[in-house]
């Protein structure tokens, strides 16, 4: 089943293997624009038969990043993103950007109820600003980050406002589905938007989340972790973000993305077609071999990860021993 094609929005996918949005450590020049190592780091995938790339987080407003983060908020940054676009569009692959607020880290405010409400306002719209870059840049669409506690993450788990985007979940939803709402306009049913959900304490406000998402206009749901502890599941040999991948999966519409420790073909392809996911993001084992995709799809066994005691990727991805022929 990996194998096969499926449709996001008006796009086609020719395979159900995902990269997933990982940061390249070490890589982003120092003016927030795309490096030519990274260019050649996400076009190896490209090259190598993807069906899907997400590029890692861009973002969408200038802070005070604890990292160089690739930026997605004004219009220098496009020649970069434009080449990226081009690199990984390329062999028949669909790429999409993930965008990102990371959140109450880096701002004065402790809590989400703390943020004025013309300054809450303009973080909405950054992200729909940020989609059109990324259209302009030839992208084939955007993924808002709303998972692992980064800002919209904190919106929909925390918020306690007493505007319209606070208090009740369906509240909260509201604030990403404006986005997503928005970006549609702007950018035309043709872009596709995608939302990475952080699973939150009960399941049953995860799948709201998604179906509220959905009706919006969303066209795809990438599940991961939030800022709480899931509930436990029934079957701890699976990640508990498949889990909760096949049960929003159950209740929505629209194609869902899990991710959770896949390292194989069988690990990802069982997946799929025990009906938990319709794609399948494969995460480390695709930092450890960019030719994963070709090899497991022909039959091949890729290389795995070496487990390094310290990790060279999340120093540096140029340092990793498995990686580093591809940015010699």
């Amino acid at each position: 089943m990996l194998e096969k094609s499926i449709r996001i929005g008006t796009k086609t996918v020719k395979n159900r293997i995902v990269l997933p949005p990982m940061a390249t450590f070490g890589m982003t020049n120092d003016d927030n624009t795309v490096s030519e190592t990274q260019i050649k780091h996400y076009g190896a995938y490209a090259d190598n038969g993807v069906g899907l790339i997400i590029i890692e987080a861009c973002a969408v407003r200038e802070m005070d990043e604890p990292r160089t983060t690739i930026g997605a908020y004004d219009r220098r940054f496009l020649d970069g993103l434009k080449k990226l676009s081009e690199a990984t569009r390329k062999n028949g692959s669909v790429a999409i950007v993930q965008l990102i607020n990371t959140g109450l880290s880096i701002m004065k405010e402790n809590s989400i109820d703390e943020i004025p409400q013309d300054l809450f306002l303009s973080y909405r719209d950054d992200f729909i600003k940020s989609a059109g870059i990324i259209k302009e840049a030839g992208f084939d669409g955007v993924e808002l980050h709303a998972a692992h506690g980064f800002y919209l993450d904190q919106v929909l788990e925390t918020s306690t406002r007493s505007d319209m985007y606070g208090k009740s979940p369906k509240n909260r939803a509201a604030y990403v589905a404006d986005i997503i709402k928005g970006i549609k306009q702007s950018c035309g049913n043709d872009f596709i938007v995608g939302v990475r959900l952080g699973m939150h304490e009960k399941t049953s406000d995860t799948v709201f989340m998604a179906q509220e998402f959905e009706k919006a206009g969303a066209d795809v749901i990438h599940v991961s972790f939030g800022i709480r502890r899931p509930e436990e599941t029934e079957e701890p040999s699976l990640d508990a973000r498949i889990i909760c991948a096949g049960e929003v999966k159950k209740n929505i519409s629209v194609p869902v993305i899990c991710v959770g420790g896949l390292k194989t073909f069988e690990d990802a392809d069982g997946v799929l077609q025990k009906g938990y996911a319709d794609l399948a993001a494969i995460g480390t084992a695709q930092l450890a071999d960019h030719a994963w995709a070709k090899k497991v799809l022909s039959g091949e066994t890729p290389k795995k990860c070496l487990n390094c005691r310290q990790c060279m990727w999340w120093t540096d991805g140029t340092r990793c021993p498995l990686a580093r022929k591809l940015f010699s």
